[in-house]
């Protein structure tokens, strides 16, 4: 499973590079850091996302359990 989440994570990465306004990414990202316990790269990529998609709930939620 680690492998998939790195892979996943990777992915995220490179498609938030490639387009910056795919929110989903941001939510792949986090999760993904957060299911390989990373949870300061998880805070970090959450505090970001909340900023660029305030309106996003997935995104609200998320970030609400950092707190």
């Amino acid at each position: 499973m680690q492998n998939d989440l790195g892979r996943s994570i990777k992915m995220s990465n490179l498609a938030i590079f490639n387009d910056s306004s795919l929110a989903d990414a941001y939510v792949n990202l986090i999760n993904g850091y957060r299911l390989s316990g990373k949870i300061d790269s998880a805070r970090y990529v959450s505090h970001i996302a909340l900023e660029k998609f305030p309106n996003h709930q997935t995104i609200k939620v998320i970030s609400s359990t950092f707190k």
